[in-house]
């Protein structure tokens, strides 16, 4: 069997990704890389693109070559200069972001900031109306990973040579402050010259170490199968993350797949943290043990027992080659093109330690003047002498050799007392670069130290170069300097928000800084920063959305929703900001929905306690209720109900009815007269038809009169619901009575002449239940002109001293005991004579008026 490739129509052997013969991705549609020996780039599939064709920053666009998370690449050609580029493009729907956006540019910001041969070069970048993008050298090549889907494994040296390279371009970032965070084979990729190109800085992060910068913890970024342990954590990551990403990919490539494998990205992550992965030589037989030793000393679960740095990790690769040349000698699988600079890891002869700034090297022919020659690998000593042509070799170096002679008499300095002064210019550009860092590092007064000893040495040079180089310098460093400290302050303060937790005001003042700097340095800086700080709001957010989903859960929508209002603070973008609208409607939908069912419940609660006369009950349930409700008519009806139900206590005492002063006990007394509400209760359960309601007087006193209702009942001036309930007789507030005290489980009754004293008492001394005032008595008596009687409660100012209302006036109010009975307290047809002369008048218990109602009594357990 084979496998056609759908766009050339070529038949490869099974399993191949590359088509063979037009380069087309077979698997995900799109030409990712050249496979080996093609010549070029290509894409499938671009004609749909509407971007295929046009012009974007100079550079007119022929097809797509990649696609990632944040952004697409295109081979274009730069119609000035006449070159093929590589032009990143943020996605239409990521470019509506304002953070990524910020991203997007901080990477071209950055990549643009290090240069190196082993770091993909961005020559530009802009934006074409809604399109952002940034122009990068394109690289003909394949990634790594593809490679290993071909080969399976690498041999020794050409892993260790990918690493190498790798690593010199992480040292240099790391140099500056950058960490890569997402190494991995499918970004680092190698160029037809055998050039390695580390790629996408989509994630790098500038340390902040020595400028102050906020750093974000508690976010997790990278690929899962290469991060360190930090990263898995949420941890904040620095240069040794690199190191443990390196590391994994260095061991993808001897052993073929990564170190961890699990059905899911959080197993992925445990291993990472907690597991020691199967040593390489292991999982892979041809690999040398030695090797071993250096990555797992790269993959330490502990960033303290990795190598510290850079240099340490590209001395142990040295290392390796030294002490072992032919396990690591470089196959042909790296082809190269000539170089001048560094000499590779090879199988011939030990690499001197390389620093992270140097270049990465392929093979060399030549040395320039005055340093040690580098020595060619095999292969390449084998390529350069051949048997045939060895006499143009000889002829090669007679000639170099004379041309070196040459060069070096006339430039090597004469034994003529004429010493060549030192370069002064370069000295000078060495504190340059000290105040720059200073000024970085926001170490202001190293700042003026640095430039006081710039102008001791320099300041009086006469000569025209060091004067033009002084007055640059100063120019650029006052400049450097106000930027810097702008800089500065906005980052002071926005930690200190940060502290506080203001994350958002911190954000914002880190932008308000940034629309104010020009530096582009340290607007890479300030970038990194407010992507910090949006990683950390990001991840806050998220946090705070996963709490207020477990309250959901729990059914606390009313606290989901608080602290829904809260995530708002932490959305980074418009979408965030959405998203949190949306879940607040969703959860106040719920909220609403619970606190109804929550409603209705303690409502129906309120209610019954109040029929049963459960006061205290009926006042937590209304406490409760206005909660949920504030201001609900409910509500409203209720809590005038327990008003009315009010009762309030008269402790044991002694009272005067006419001569006769009697001891009287503690009772509780209603704090109103009953009112038509209330004794509306009665008639609808069926009161007037139950006969346990009834004495037997008053039982064939109703069936005689067929009595059903008072007697006004249907009177609109007396039956409105607050009103005192009149035109009743002693029997029935006597049966309303009983039937209260079914209901609530306690004894009501009528009050007796004495306890009604009691209950009407005013201040000590007083006369009246409201003090001694007679002209103008604060109660519905004749003289108030209120025609009829008024709402319960409506003279406060005439309440007893006990707190009684209404005891004087409105209606005359039912007592006595036996057949001795009487209405006391006048009505709002009585004079304030009347009351006095009336108090203990005789009435049949038949009577039934207009101006008499009554009052309960609830007797003291």
């Amino acid at each position: 069997m084979a496998a056609k490739c759908q766009r050339c129509g070529k038949e490869n052997p099974l399993g191949t990704r590359y088509c063979g013969q037009c380069s087309f991705d077979m698997v995900s549609g799109v030409t990712l890389q050249t496979p080996p020996g093609a010549p070029t780039m290509t894409s499938a599939g671009t004609a749909e693109d509407p971007l295929i064709g046009r012009e974007i920053g100079g550079c007119v666009i022929e097809a797509k070559i990649g696609q990632g998370g944040m952004g697409a690449v295109y081979r274009g050609m730069q119609t000035s200069l006449r070159r093929h580029v590589a032009i990143k493009i943020l996605p239409e729907h990521l470019a509506e972001n304002a953070s990524y956006i910020s991203r997007f540019l901080r990477e071209s910001e950055i990549v643009a900031s290090i240069r190196h041969p082993n770091i993909v070069a961005v020559h530009d970048r802009g934006q074409a109306g809604s399109i952002y993008y940034f122009i990068m050298e394109l690289i003909q090549g394949r990634t790594v990973s593809d490679l290993v889907a071909e080969k399976k494994t690498l041999p020794p040296g050409d892993a260790l040579e990918i690493a190498r390279q790798a690593a010199l371009a992480l040292g240099t970032a790391a140099e500056e402050g950058i960490i890569h965070r997402d190494i991995k084979p499918d970004n680092i990729m190698i160029d037809r010259g055998g050039l390695v190109k580390v790629t996408d800085f989509g994630l790098v992060k500038n340390t902040m170490e020595t400028t102050g910068g906020i750093t974000a913890a508690n976010q997790v970024m990278g690929t899962p199968a290469f991060m360190s342990p930090e990263q898995c954590q949420g941890r904040i990551a620095d240069h040794k993350s690199d190191i443990y990403s390196l590391g994994m990919t260095l061991y993808m490539l001897l052993t073929g797949g990564p170190a961890f494998k699990a059905e899911t990205t959080m197993a992925v992550m445990y291993m990472h943290i907690n597991e020691s992965p199967e040593p390489a030589h292991v999982r892979n037989p041809s690999v040398p043990e030695s090797i071993w030793h250096v990555i797992e000393r790269m993959i330490a679960k502990k960033p303290e027992e990795r190598f510290q740095d850079w240099p340490s990790v590209l001395q142990a690769f040295a290392s390796l080659v030294a002490e072992h040349p032919a396990e690591y000698a470089v196959s042909g699988l790296l082809h190269r093109s000539g170089s001048k600079r560094l000499p590779i890891v090879s199988g011939v002869t030990p690499t001197p330690r390389a620093t992270p700034t140097a270049d990465p090297h392929t093979l060399k022919i030549e040395s320039p003047v005055g340093t040690k020659p580098d020595l060619p690998s095999r292969q390449a000593t084998a390529t350069i002498w051949r048997p045939k042509k060895r006499w143009l070799v000889g002829a090669g170096i007679g000639v170099l050799v004379v041309l070196v002679a040459v060069v070096l008499y006339y430039a090597w300095p004469r034994q003529s007392g004429i010493v060549k002064k030192p370069d002064k210019t370069a000295e000078l550009q060495k504190l340059v670069a000290e105040v720059k860092k200073a000024l970085e590092a926001g170490r202001f007064d190293v700042t003026q130290a640095k430039m006081k000893t710039l102008h001791e040495v320099f300041g009086d040079d006469k000569n025209p170069e060091i004067v033009e180089a002084m007055r640059k310098a100063e120019e650029r460093l006052a400049k450097l300097e106000a930027e810097w400290r702008k800089f500065h302050e906005a980052v002071t303060e926005a930690r200190r928000l940060q502290k506080q937790d203001k994350l958002a005001d911190a954000r914002e003042r880190l932008l308000e800084a940034r629309k104010i700097i020009v530096e582009v340095n340290v607007h890479v800086h300030l970038d990194n920063a407010v992507a910090g700080l949006e990683d950390k709001m990001h991840h806050r957010y998220i946090d705070v959305v996963a709490q207020a989903q477990e309250l959901g859960n729990q059914g606390r929508w009313k606290e989901a929703v608080e602290v829904l209002r809260g995530a708002q603070e932490f959305a980074v973008d418009d979408t965030e900001a959405k998203q949190a609208a949306q879940a607040i409607a969703a959860a106040e939908e719920k909220k609403e929905a619970v606190e109804e069912e929550q409603f209705a419940e303690k409502l129906q609660e309120a209610r019954g306690a109040l029929a049963k006369r459960d006061m205290e009950t009926a006042k937590s349930r209304i406490a409760e209720l206005s909660k949920l409700r504030p201001g609900n008519s409910n509500l409203k009806e209720l809590s005038d109900r327990i008003r009315i139900e009010s009762v309030v206590t008269i402790p044991a005492g002694k009272a005067k009815v006419g001569e006769v002063v009697s001891k009287v006990s503690a009772f509780t007394v209603g704090a109103y007269e009953v009112t038509n509400q209330q004794f509306s209760e009665f008639i609808k359960a069926g009161g007037y038809g139950k006969k346990a309601y009834w004495s037997d007087e008053g039982w064939l006193w109703r069936k005689k009169n067929k009595i059903t209702a008072p007697r006004f009942w249907n009177d609109p001036r007396f039956n409105k619901p607050k009103y005192p309930v009149v035109g009743i007789s002693w029997h029935e507030a006597e049966a309303y009575c009983s039937w209260l005290s079914e209901i609530s489980g306690k004894r009501y009754r009528l009050p007796t002449e004495a306890e009604w004293e009691r209950a009407a008492a005013g201040p000590e001394g007083a006369k009246w239940p409201w003090g001694k005032e007679t002209e103008n008595p604060p109660a519905n008596l004749r003289s108030a002109a209120a025609d009829w009687t008024t709402p319960v409660g409506q003279f406060p100012k005439g309440k007893s001293a006990a707190g009684c209302f209404d005891i004087i006036g409105n209606v005359a109010e039912w007592c006595g005991s036996g057949r001795a009975r009487c209405a006391r307290g006048g009505s709002w047809l009585a004079s304030l004579e009347q009351v006095k002369s009336d108090s203990n008048r005789p009435i049949p218990a038949s009577t039934r008026v207009n101006r008499i109602g009554f009052r309960f009594v609830r007797e003291v357990d």
